[in-house]
């Protein structure tokens, strides 16, 4: 027995909706049936019961008082942000400051009419879009709107008054709404206000009650906005309800956006229905833009962004047959109905185009198709589906081809026919159309059949040089061959078709690929970004640049364009591009946003963290970019975000680990400074007080002092040289001969290594080398002490130089007690003291770190090895390099 229990998927998909609602500002709709319902006088009453009962900080973004007194007068007291002036021709006009809202951040903000279509010149096209903006950037907005601007009830609205209306809201704004308050007022109610002049202007009354305010329309679209608020509200209860229900199966419908006007209708039917039944709505969109005119890809652009706003999730397929990819959509996502125009049957559809659509719906899947009868037989991209083409191709260079080759193969039939008679000669016409379907589009192909079976015809049935035709046979025989001859164009056209696409989605994916590659093999940023623009650049007419910032407050720029001409550095398109990287959405050309840009700007998003934008400069503004083509590039967008992400989390982790290597170092070495500088430091002030009493001998105590002046002096140029090696940036490095550093640190160290015999030795002809002469003579010095310190008085102490398997060798060798192999390996470690000789003499553990590190930045190393005649003997190795000329 099944257990009655919630559905956890669908509990996550409410929380989940509830959570997103509350990113962000919140939405508060006041709905009304039309305009004189009281919609922007209730909103300014609240305004004002919130900033006097619960103190919120709420401005005025515009509202519209349309000379009504008692409206005016409930602005006193709030805060007014003042319209922006706005000149078109030769005229200002005013329109709500979005930027001086965001600047002045309030806690609420009033917009009223949200309907509203913004002058060109504005960031956005309509107000719905400023007030997104201003959600999206945490400002709690009142608006109202009437319910005949409600994008899914256009249809409805002009039913019931006969007037189409232009501005529309999308739907997915009340979805994405707290609370829908409705202002609700009864016909008769309203009708008094018009006449008392309260509505509109007293001169206005009497037209606007002849034509749009009668009591059967507003009854009518009072009915609607109660039956829309009902549907909205009714539907988020059922989505809550749902997550703790049992278990159900939601209806998900599915629909086919076309690129012509009836789509549009479709689109908000099936809103209205998929909002009744609490649905999900997909939206299938076949990408056929190579048998669309640029008109009709404007269209279908204006239809997608049409279901996007109905809260739809758009679907793109490039198939040729429709009804596998309707099929393969109802498999993959759970289709439960399929809401289809009504069409008209027809023999020419079931024989060419693979039946009716409904009927093989019905037959070979399981779900439920609904017919949508107000939309009329056929839509235009399902009716030019086949004849598209013949305005398509109107090149007469094609068709003069065409003839040429039916002129030759006409007289090479004639020369045939006196061998095989004229019915074998129809065999040759029917080659010339397949020859010509291998290379052309339908038409050409439908044009050569034809041709071919009057030429048939004309030159070879009999009666000859006539299209009469006298034997019943003959005539079968030329119905048989033209009715061959139009199937074949027509499969041979599917074929073409087919592989056309199919030839599309195998570059598309190549280059997805490719890009994928590129990313994942990436040593370094730019290059790999240059070459994924290149491939954008291949796939679109175009140039690209990507713009990002790994560090905080760089930006760095990539373009494809061959001279390195950055668009992106004009201030108009940069702050296009801010805004997009900004708010985390598109912009600029070909988008409701700054479209007025040259470029289309999309931002680089990933793990809800925004990294940079992707520009694309068309070639050609006037084709605009289909479904497909932006779906590629949000999905290459979303790899490059991620590439980049990836690369600043690797930054940042290297940083961290620098930060920590240092911190680690700054604790041992104030744990070596407070330690190992006891030593020199007692030995200077035990000096100092021999000195002051004049006790003992002055010589002795000024060697002391002076010995441990150089024990200090070491010490201290250890700790600010392990800064320099640690880092591991660039050094400056200069042609140097070895032996000036060995004598130079042999004078330093004189009285250092007083006590031992200090022997050099150079090769004959010793080469330069290119070191940093400071940083050499540090390390030096460091291993002459280390010597000094472990080798006995009156010990040897050697330093030699000479060249080995193409190295230059700065060697020291001791008398000391040596090293076991094992911490020959170790001693180059930072802070390591040798455990045999630790208790001798006192030191930070730094200097033969510090030698190992000299020797890494110079290309070389430094290793540790037996003294032959007993002691320690360690090499600095240095890369020989091409001499320089002297």
């Amino acid at each position: 027995m099944q257990e009655n229990r919630p559905d956890p998927n669908r509990i996550l998909q409410a929380v989940q909706t509830a959570e997103n609602k509350n990113k962000g500002g919140h939405l508060y709709v006041f709905l009304g049936m039309c305009p004189g319902v009281g919609k922007t006088y209730a909103m300014l009453q609240t305004a004002h019961e919130k900033k006097k009962e619960d103190g919120v900080d709420i401005v005025v973004g515009v509202v519209e008082t349309h000379g009504r007194k008692e409206t005016a007068a409930l602005l006193d007291g709030l805060e007014v942000i003042p319209a922006k002036k706005i000149p078109y021709k030769g005229k200002l006009f005013n329109e709500m400051d979005l930027e001086a809202i965001l600047e002045r951040r309030p806690q609420v903000v009033l917009v009223d009419e949200l309907a509203h279509t913004n002058m060109l010149s504005s960031r956005h096209k309509k107000r719905w879009q400023d007030v997104e903006e201003l959600l999206s950037n945490g400002i709690d907005v009142y608006t109202t709107i009437n319910v005949q601007h409600v994008e899914s009830l256009k249809e409805d609205v002009a039913l019931i008054t006969g007037i189409s209306v232009r501005e529309t809201v999308p739907d997915a704004i009340f979805e994405r709404a707290n609370q829908i308050k409705l202002i609700d007022l009864p016909a008769e109610q309203l009708l008094e206000r018009l006449l008392d002049g309260k509505v509109y202007l007293p001169q206005n009354s009497v037209v606007a009650a002849e034509n749009f305010f009668r009591t059967d329309k507003l009854t009518a679209l009072r009915e609607l906005s109660l039956r829309f608020a009902g549907d909205v509200v009714g539907g988020e209860l059922e989505a809550l309800q749902s997550g703790i229900a049992p278990a159900g199966h939601k209806e998900k419908f599915l629909i086919l956006i076309y690129s012509d006007a009836a789509t549009k209708k479709v689109i908000r039917a099936a809103r209205k229905a998929a909002l009744a039944s609490n649905a999900e709505l997909y939206g299938l969109l076949m990408d056929k833009n190579g048998l669309l005119s640029d008109r009709e890809k404007e269209s279908l652009l204006t239809n997608e962004e049409l279901f996007r706003n109905m809260n739809g999730e758009l679907i793109t397929r490039v198939d040729a047959d429709r009804f596998s990819a309707i099929q393969s959509v109802i498999n993959k996502y759970g289709i439960t109905r399929v809401l289809l125009r009504k069409s008209q049957s027809s023999l020419w559809r079931d024989l060419f185009l693979g039946g009716s659509l409904v009927t093989r719906l019905l037959k070979e899947t399981k779900v439920d198709v609904q017919l949508l009868h107000q939309m009329g037989w056929m839509g235009v991209e399902e009716k030019n589906s086949f004849w598209r083409t013949f305005y398509l191709e109107t090149n007469p260079s094609k068709y003069y081809r065409i003839l040429l080759l039916l002129a030759l193969v006409t007289i090479f039939n004639i020369v045939l026919a006196h061998y095989t008679g004229y019915f074998a000669v129809g065999f040759v016409y029917l080659l010339l159309v397949l020859f010509v379907g291998v290379f052309s589009s339908i038409v050409p192909i439908m044009f050569c059949a034809l041709a071919s079976a009057l030429a048939w015809n004309f030159f070879f049935i009999p009666p000859l040089f006539t299209f009469k035709i006298n034997k019943a046979e003959d005539w079968i025989m030329s119905v048989v061959y033209l009715f061959t001859a139009i199937v074949v164009s027509v499969l041979i056209h599917r074929i073409q078709t087919s592989r056309r696409l199919l030839r599309a989605r195998e570059e598309r994916n190549a280059a997805l690929l490719k890009i994928a590659r590129i990313l994942s093999a990436a040593l370094e940023i730019k290059p790999a970004l240059q070459d994924i623009l290149s491939q954008l650049k291949y796939l679109f007419k175009g140039e690209f640049a990507v713009v990002y910032q790994i560090i905080p407050e760089k930006l760095e720029t990539v373009n494809s364009h061959p001279m390195g001409y950055a668009w992106t550095e004009n201030p108009k398109e940069k702050s296009v591009g801010f805004w997009c990287m900004k708010n985390n959405l598109e912009a600029g050309w070909g988008t409701a946003t700054l479209s007025s840009s040259e470029a289309l700007y999309i931002p680089l998003s990933a793990a809800e963290e925004v990294v940079g934008f992707l520009s694309y400069l068309p070639q050609n503004y006037a084709q605009s970019l289909s479904a497909e083509d932006r779906n590629l590039l949000a999905s290459v967008a979303g790899q490059i975000a991620s590439f980049l992400l990836r690369e600043r989390l690797k930054k940042k982790t290297e940083e961290m680990k620098r930060l920590e290597e240092t911190q680690k170092i700054y604790n041992l070495v104030l744990n070596t400074v407070s330690h190992e500088l006891k030593t020199p430091i007692t030995v200077i002030k035990g000096a100092l007080a021999v000195l002051k009493t004049g006790k003992g001998k002055n010589a002795d105590s000024l060697d002391d002092l002076e010995g441990a002046v150089l024990n200090l002096t070491y010490e201290i140029n250890n700790i600010l040289d392990i800064s320099k090696v640690s880092v591991g940036s660039e050094i400056k490095r200069e042609w140097t001969d070895l032996q000036d550093i060995v004598y130079s640190v042999k004078d330093k160290l004189s009285l250092y290594a007083a006590k031992h015999k200090l022997v050099t030795s150079f090769q004959k002809d010793l080469p330069f080398v290119r070191i940093n002469f400071a940083l050499v003579e540090s390390a030096l010095s460091n291993l002459i002490v280390n010597a000094v310190n472990y080798t006995p008085t009156g010990g040897h102490i050697w330093v030699k130089c000479y060249v080995e398997n193409q190295c230059v060798v700065l060697e020291t060798c001791d008398e000391g007690p040596g090293l076991d192999d094992e911490e020959k390996k170790l001693i180059f470690n930072k802070f390591y003291r040798a455990k045999s000789t630790s208790s001798q003499k006192s030191g930070s553990g730094l200097g033969l770190f510090i030698v190992k590190s000299v020797a890494l930045l110079h290309g070389g190393d430094a290793v540790a090895q037996d003294n032959p005649s007993g002691g320690l003997k360690i090499k600095m190795l240095f890369p020989l390099e091409l001499q320089p000329k002297i």
